[in-house]
């Protein structure tokens, strides 16, 4: 008996074994790339020169006032951009995954053009656009004098500029997604007396959620990581404080 039970849990490993045998590289590559460096940066953090245990590392950032507001503001902007890219993304990945076939290879090359621009190339753009003297804020101005320039240089305008890249990401990421709320969910919830509201409540929005929950988290992350734009706004002594410039200058004057 004991004998049986241990053959078929052997081949229940072997069979989970082979189901999941094709993400092991990708296993791998996150642990040796992402984990194992994450993981090893928390360690040095618990040390102290001599390699001894210790919280004063956490002690000193905590008490800094200077890198108090770089994360604090870090975190701001990540989660303005985050979520405005995708209040805005949601609706514009489910119209592109209703076009035609044209129609969707389309607007899915033009928006990797659009998230895949240089930084420096970006704000140039912007401030060309919308900065004081930029050919939108003229435009505007020939119409309404007293049109405001955009300040592409405080935090409104960092997540100005970092939402032309993020929401074409957001739409390109969730985009697949849109082809699980199928027709068919749409016919059978009609079927049933559902109308377009009850139907996103109970059907559409429940099934996207994981799909859209894992955009905006994405988008944090690659919010606030961002390092290319705010140094292309103003180098290290721009007028807003992020981690990723604290980082920079540190690592700079090592």
């Amino acid at each position: 008996m004991t004998t049986g039970r241990t053959g078929a849990a052997r081949r229940r490993l072997a069979g989970w074994i082979g189901s999941w045998a094709v993400l092991l590289p990708f296993a791998l590559a996150i642990a040796w790339l992402l984990i194992g460096p994450a993981a090893s940066i928390l360690l040095d953090s618990l040390r102290d020169s001599d390699g001894g245990a210790t919280l004063l590392n956490w002690r000193d950032v905590a008490a800094s006032p200077l890198t108090r507001r770089a994360i604090g503001a870090s975190l701001g902007i990540a989660a303005a951009v985050a979520t405005i890219s995708t209040a805005v993304g949601l609706p514009v990945a489910w119209c592109v995954g209703r076009l035609a076939v044209g129609g969707r290879s389309l607007a899915a090359a033009a928006l990797n053009v659009a998230a895949n621009i240089p930084a420096t190339s970006l704000v140039f753009g912007f401030a060309a656009s919308f900065g004081g003297a930029g050919m939108i804020t003229l435009w505007l101005r020939a119409l309404w004098p007293a049109a405001p320039a955009i300040d592409l240089y405080g935090p409104a305008g960092l997540v100005f500029i970092l939402l032309y890249l993020h929401i074409p990401l957001f739409v390109l990421l969730i985009l697949p997604a849109m082809g699980v709320v199928s027709d068919e969910l749409w016919e059978a919830a009609t079927l049933c007396g559902a109308g377009a509201g009850l139907f996103w409540r109970r059907v559409g929005l429940p099934i996207l959620a994981p799909f859209v929950l894992a955009g905006w988290v994405l988008m944090f992350v690659w919010a606030i990581g961002q390092y290319g734009v705010p140094l292309a706004l103003g180098g290290t002594d721009a007028a807003i404080d992020l981690i990723t410039l604290r980082i920079g200058d540190l690592i700079g004057r090592t």
